[in-house]
C-alpha cells in the first residue's frame, strides 16, 4: 500500500512483514528509509489487509488493520504520532499591479499541521486577511498606489518569496512644439 505518513508529500510504502506491518519511509530519488515497524512486536497474526485513514482528524493518516486475536470481530487502530514534514507550494510566485495598486490573494497548500505566516518586506505591501494559517489557506493584500518609478517588493509565507513589481507612477516628461529665437539683429524676435 502506499501513502504518505508523514505529509511530506511524497508516497511511503506500508507493506505486510509476517506479523506486523513495515512502513518505509521515501526519502526521494527512489529510495526509503530501513523500515520501521507499526507494531512494534509479533501481533501473532499476519494483519492484512490493512487501511489508513485519518481516524481521530488530527490530519495525519492512521494505520487499521483486523484484530484477529478476538476473533476478526474487531479492527486495531495506530495512531500515527509521527511529526509531519511540512512541505509548502504558494501560487501564484510572481505579480505584476498597475500604479494605481490594487488587490490580491496568494494560495497557500501545506499539511494541516503546518503553520505559515506571510512578511512583506514592503510597508506599500499589506495585509487585508489571512496573514497567518496553518494547512491549506489564502493571504489577502493590498498593494498602494504608486506615485514613483517603478519599484519590486516581495511576499515571504510558506518558505517561499512571492516577487511583487508595480508599473512606474511618474507622470511622463512631457514637451510642446519647439520654438526658435532668431538672433542677429539689433532686436531678437522670438518666433511661434
Amino acid at each position: 500500500m502506499v501513502a504518505d505518513l508523514d505529509g511530506d508529500g511524497a508516497p511511503d510504502l506500508l507493506v505486510p512483514d509476517g506479523q506486523d506491518i513495515a512502513v518505509l519511509r521515501d526519502i526521494g530519488s527512489g529510495y526509503f528509509d530501513p523500515p520501521t515497524f507499526v507494531n512494534g512486536a509479533s501481533l501473532g497474526y499476519n494483519p492484512t489487509p490493512f487501511a489508513v485513514a485519518d481516524m481521530n482528524s488530527d490530519g495525519r493518516l492512521d494505520i487499521t488493520a483486523p484484530n484477529y486475536a478476538t476473533g476478526g470481530n474487531s479492527f486495531l487502530i495506530f495512531i500515527n504520532q509521527t511529526p509531519q514534514a511540512c512541505k509548502y507550494a504558494v501560487k501564484p510566485v510572481n505579480i505584476s499591479f498597475p500604479s494605481a495598486g490594487g488587490t490580491g490573494k496568494l494560495n497557500v497548500t501545506a499539511a494541516s499541521s503546518c503553520t505559515w505566516t506571510a512578511v512583506s518586506n514592503e510597508p506599500w505591501i499589506t495585509f487585508t486577511g489571512g496573514a497567518t494559517g496553518a494547512g491549506n489557506g489564502a493571504v489577502n493584500y493590498t498593494v498602494a498606489a504608486n506615485t514613483d518609478v517603478t519599484r519590486e517588493g516581495a511576499i515571504a509565507v510558506a518558505e517561499q518569496s512571492v516577487a511583487v513589481t508595480q508599473a512606474t507612477g511618474q507622470v511622463p516628461l512631457q514637451f510642446g512644439a519647439p520654438t526658435s529665437i532668431s538672433l542677429g539683429s539689433a532686436t531678437p524676435s522670438l518666433v511661434w
